[in-house]
């Protein structure tokens, strides 16, 4: 939990518990104001309260602070706030009972009444509440604070990362013809290898037959964790693979999108047993990052 601390709890202090010890001096003890004839300030008990006010403000933050190590809110927030309300009021009582009557009885030489030290009891419950009324709220100001700097630190993350995978795509320059294609290496699905001809197939389903007569030249610049050499035919990038299944005798049998036969419904791929074990290691890597 977020206590006042520092500069706030000090200005905190300066400011409420004198106005609240001004209001309870003159309305419990003093029962004249500015405007009545005969009026004098009430001192004696002015600073009786503003002593019991400051320690039991002191008493109670040093109970929240305990509570946070012990039973924070997030663990059980109406647990917490039974007892830190019981806790704190009764933290209150005892420090207005010690200081009211040892003030009236040792400094003032008088014994209280049964009335003003029931109406002190009263004020120092409600004391009590408005700190710890306060600490929640700081409490659940700063939790609203926070959750919107970790939304707004996740998005910024987000697009950090983003970025970083924008910066670092990989260029891939095929020759095609009688032009030049570059093309990042996310947009290759995979390349496949018939008669001598290397045709590479695009996310989008376009196919492209480059000047090849193998896998050579493009293993240089395909190589790398995301593309893996399935057979002498296939060359695939792993957004490709859209399933795996076990075969007999260990082999694997990988389902490729999008096809690259024009009449085919699906683009299939058998994996040896002496690739399978390199393939599931470089596969499940995939899935771990």
């Amino acid at each position: 939990m977020l206590a006042i601390r520092g500069k706030k709890e000090l200005i905190a202090k300066l400011f409420v518990i004198p106005l609240a010890a001004t209001v309870a001096a003159h309305y419990i003890f003093g029962k004249r104001f500015p405007w009545e004839p005969g009026y004098q300030f009430p001192l004696m008990p002015f600073l009786m309260i503003a002593l019991i006010m400051t320690t039991v403000w002191y008493a109670n933050s040093k109970v929240f602070q305990r509570l946070d190590r012990i039973l924070p809110f997030h663990r059980d927030p109406l647990r917490r706030l039974v007892r830190q309300f019981l806790e704190g009021a009764s933290i209150t009582l005892l420090i207005y009972s010690v200081i009211y009557l040892s003030v009236t009885w040792l400094i003032l030489g008088f014994t209280p009444t049964l009335t003003g030290f029931t109406t002190g009891m009263l004020v120092c419950i409600v004391i009590s509440s408005l700190v710890n009324g306060i600490y929640v709220l700081a409490y659940l100001i700063h939790t609203v604070s926070f959750e919107k700097d970790q939304s707004a630190e996740a998005i910024q993350a987000a697009l950090s990362s983003i970025k970083t995978s924008v910066e670092t795509l990989t260029k891939i320059v095929l020759e095609t013809g009688n032009k030049t294609t570059v093309l990042e290496d996310t947009e290759i699905a995979y390349a496949y290898s018939s008669g001598g001809n290397v045709w590479v197939v695009k996310t989008d389903g376009q196919k492209l037959l480059t000047n090849y007569d193998s896998f050579a030249k493009l293993e240089t610049q395909l190589s790398g964790a995301a593309f893996f050499r399935l057979s002498r035919q296939y060359l695939v990038h792993h957004q490709a693979i859209r399933t795996v299944k076990e075969e007999v005798n260990r082999k694997l049998c990988i389902q490729l999108i999008p096809v690259f036969q024009p009449n085919a419904n699906q683009e299939q791929v058998i994996v040896s047993r002496y690739r399978a074990a390199e393939f599931r290691k470089w596969f499940a890597g995939l899935q771990q990052g």
